[in-house]
Formats: C-alpha cells, structure tokens, sequence
C-alpha cells in the first residue's frame, strides 16, 4: 500500500495535473475515470495472485518459523487481501484528488485505517486475536474508499468501460511508472531483514517492524511535502513556466530539508525516551 501511494503520487499527478492546464475539462476527467477503472482491475488481479501465493510468501517471508507459525502466517495474509485492495485503491483516489489540489479530505482519512485497527482490537482482540485486527483495518480500508467517492465524481470521475477514450493518458502514465518499478526493489531490504529476524529470539522481528515504523515518520514528512506541491509543480512544467518552476523547485527542497532534519534529530537525541513512552508498557518492558 506505501509502495502504491508513493508510486501513485509520482505518475498519475504530473500527467493528470498536464492534462488539467492543456485539455478541456471533461478530458482531465475522463483520463481519471481510466485511472481509477484500469488500477482497481489491476489490484484484484494482484490481490488473487497474492492470495494464491500465500502460502509460498509465509515460507519466504518466515522461513526461521515453525510449520504451524507459517501457516498461520499464510491465513493471515489471505485474509489481508481486501484490506491491501482497500488501501490500494484509497492511494489512487488519493493521488487522482492531489492533481485537483484537493488535500483536505485525502489527507486525513488514511487514519480511518488505524482507528479501524484500534477500533478492531478494542471490539474482538481478546476473543478473535490477529483476525479482530484484520477485520478493523478491511473495515478502515473500505471507510476510505466510500470517503473519498463523492470527491471523485463531483469531478466527473467515475468508473467507465470506455477506457479508449484515455488510452493516450493511461500509456504515458505507464512509461513513467516503468523506471519507478525499479525502486521496489527497495522493499527487498523489508523482505530480507524479515526472513533473518524470523530465525532470531522472539521479539526481534517486532522490535524491527516498531523501529521502521518511528524511522517512517522522518520519510513522511518528505513525502507530505512532495503531496501538496507535485501538483503545482506539475501545472508550471505544463505551462511551460520554466523560470516559475526552477523558483518553486528550490523553494520545496529546501522546505522539505527544513521540515525533515528537526525530525531526525529529535529520534537521534531522544530515541530512549520516545520508545519509552510509546511501547513501554503492558507485555512490554525495558528488554
């Protein structure tokens, strides 16, 4: 899902936001009408893939796990699969809404998502255990979706059979996203410090996973600075504002440097103490 929003942000904008500035209205409309049709195809495609796989990713992903660990792991990535179309196809809507510089609403429902997390471990956790939290977030997820519907289709953004009609869009979309495909490999590092965690002492896959996601914070605040200008950034290069655009750059790079590094320092002086205070607690203690 991070993978989808980051890689949305990068291809559906700029051509989007293109065809906002150089083209009528009704054709801004129709390429996000195709962007939204062809990438939920696309999803439920993966999503049957993964659902198949399952039981070789457990493997992959836990190959220090005992036979019924990994079998479990299996059913739970199984029953993942609606939540990650969920949240897929959230990061779209999302990355469609940014083009129109719509921020306010797609801003703030990805935390329908960890309140449905919440929302599932306070409701069934004791009884249901890992399945209550699988429930809430498939439950986040689809929350998400219906949220941000109506912001599409005030647009005229809706989904369509007719994808010929933005066939022209939808290819360009797709060499951009071809270089991109590269950076997954990023995410092997993800996959590879799991497979060795999953041979270490109980807890030290979970201390990785709570680690990465305080180390997220610091990207995030790069990747919001990105959000809310790649749409202008986008119009200006369209209009071929170069002077505009080369002022707008240096400004948003600095501003993202400025935002990112008070971050950073904070966990680097104060990373005891943060840790403290979220997670020491409960099962949790100082080891």
């Amino acid at each position: 899902e991070r993978w989808a929003r980051e890689h949305d942000n990068f291809t559906f904008i700029p051509v989007l936001s293109e065809y906002l500035v150089t083209r009528p209205p009704r054709d801004a409309a129709r390429l996000g009408s195709g962007i939204l049709t062809l990438s939920a195809a696309v999803l439920l495609v993966l999503a049957a893939a993964l659902w198949c796989a399952a039981p070789v990713c457990a493997r992959l992903l836990g190959p220090g796990f005992p036979p019924e660990q990994q079998r479990a792991l299996a059913h739970l990535l199984q029953a993942l699969m609606p939540a990650l179309v969920g949240l897929g196809f959230a990061a779209v809507q999302i990355a469609v809404l940014n083009a129109y510089s719509s921020f306010g609403l797609p801003a703030a429902v990805p935390a329908l998502a960890n309140l449905g997390l919440i929302a599932g471990a306070l409701a069934g956790g004791a009884r249901w255990g890992p399945m209550s939290l699988v429930a809430g977030l498939t439950l986040g997820a689809w929350v998400q979706v219906a949220c941000l519907l109506p912001g599409c289709w005030r647009r005229g953004i809706r989904f369509t059979a007719a994808l010929q009609e933005s066939r022209e869009g939808l290819r360009r979309i797709g060499r951009l996203l071809v270089p991109l495909l590269g950076f997954g490999a990023s995410y092997l590092n993800v996959i590879v410090v799991r497979m060795v965690a999953s041979a270490l002492p109980a807890g030290a896959l979970t201390g990785l996973t709570y680690a990465g996601r305080l180390a997220d914070a610091v990207v995030a605040v790069g990747l919001a600075v990105s959000t809310a200008a790649l749409p202008r950034l986008s119009r200006e290069a369209a209009s071929a504002q170069g002077s505009a655009y080369g002022e707008s750059l240096k400004r948003i790079l600095r501003l993202a440097v400025l935002a990112a590094l008070p971050v950073a320092a904070l966990f680097l002086v104060f990373s005891g103490p943060i840790v403290v205070a979220l997670f020491e607690r409960g099962a949790f203690g100082p080891e």
